[in-house]
């Protein structure tokens, strides 16, 4: 899913991670929505796809006693989800149900067709590369189960389009002063080092190809999706989509 670069990039975010993105009150309410959404039941089994150090993982689990898949391809950012795990089992936290970390890349998931009741996937997704992003839905499509739903949540800006062009920068500009301002309004002023370097892979995409929550809707809906919920949050930055797998396929005439 993301080239050797991002890896790199999430590597050395790691143990930095969880006092930024988490502590961003808009990005707290995208993945209360997405779990609200999500509607995990008892003894469901989910994929959580870049799973990080663990944030929206263990929110899935808090409500309901289920068995979760949690991949990522940054090893850093595995490794404090599993320090995290060590932690929260020695203070008594009941992980029976099963909980499985590993590596894993969207655009080749090893699981067999329909293993999954949910998948959901936060702000992880515009890591990928505009002509892979099909790819990368139908893949998860193939791996939900019939009924299953699968939850984005994403940034919500166009950086397609050739990388000078005036209007693309513009457009670009535009949606990362909406991701700044949200940052810094919960985080400061002092997070901005980090939050500028990664607005500059935005712009030269650089591992960085974020499309809008309707761009994501479309090709979801080619990947065979049926779309349920479209939602955008208040800053307009970022958003996400209940999407969910038909139950049966309709017969060719």
């Amino acid at each position: 899913m993301c080239a050797s670069s991002t890896k790199k990039w999430f590597d050395e975010w790691a143990d930095e991670y969880d006092d930024i993105l988490p502590r961003v009150r808009e990005y707290q309410k995208l993945v209360e929505r997405i779990v609200e959404y999500a509607r995990v039941r008892n003894g469901d089994t989910v994929l959580d796809i870049g799973c990080g150090t663990g944030y929206l993982s263990l929110k899935l689990m808090d409500v309901a006693a289920c068995r979760l898949v949690a991949v990522d391809l940054s090893s850093e950012m595995l490794k404090v989800f599993r320090e995290k795990l060590y932690h929260l089992r020695a203070e008594g936290y009941d992980f029976s149900t099963g909980i499985e970390l590993g590596s894993g890349d969207c655009l080749s998931l090893p699981f067999k067709d329909g293993t999954f009741d949910v998948i959901t996937s936060s702000v992880v997704m515009h890591h990928i590369k505009p002509e892979k992003k099909q790819i990368a839905l139908s893949e998860i499509h193939r791996v939900l189960k019939p009924g299953g739903r699968f939850l984005l949540g994403e940034l919500n800006f166009d950086a397609t389009g050739d990388l000078n062009d005036s209007v693309r920068l513009e457009r670009v500009m535009a949606g990362l002063t909406k991701v700044l301002s949200t940052i810094v309004a919960s985080l400061g002023a002092g997070v901005l080092d980090r939050m500028f370097d990664n607005a500059k892979r935005h712009l030269l995409c650089d591992d960085e190809y974020a499309i809008t929550i309707d761009m994501w809707e479309k090709l979801s809906i080619d990947a065979g999706f049926n779309p349920i919920w479209r939602e955008v949050l208040p800053s307009g930055a970022w958003g996400f989509l209940c999407l969910e797998k038909a139950t049966c396929t309709k017969e060719q005439p």
